[in-house]
């Protein structure tokens, strides 16, 4: 990490559907704010929800999602979030391109391994 470091957290993020279950997105909300770690939960689609939650618990919370509530976890990961955003104007269209052509030169280089950024 760079010294830019203190605009990232570390964080874990799962996603998961019903699977068998027949529970509805509420019910699946109330029942995932209901476990022990869990910070935030999104709906990205239709019946997938993502849970933001501290890397440490990744592992414990997909376990219990699967045991206690039998839904079936599709992913699971670790990766730094900002803490704030920069909203990139979708107006400015010399400024996305450029922004696009930075992250496509970082993406190519052969030294770089991964990169975060905290544009929206």
């Amino acid at each position: 990490m760079s010294n830019v470091s203190w605009m990232f957290e570390k964080k874990g993020t799962i996603q998961f559907n019903p699977g068998s279950t027949q529970d509805n997105l509420d019910m699946m909300m109330d029942k995932a704010i209901e476990i022990f770690g869990v910070e935030d939960i999104q709906e990205l689609e239709e019946n997938v929800l993502e849970i933001t939650c501290p890397n440490s618990s990744v592992n414990t919370i997909s376990q219990e999602l699967i045991t206690k509530y039998n839904y079936e976890v599709t992913s699971m990961s670790s990766g730094y979030i900002p803490t704030s955003t920069v909203k990139v104007d979708n107006d400015d269209k010399e400024l996305i391109d450029k922004l696009n052509k930075f992250i496509k030169s970082l993406n190519d280089h052969e030294d770089v391994v991964g990169f975060h950024n905290n544009a929206e």
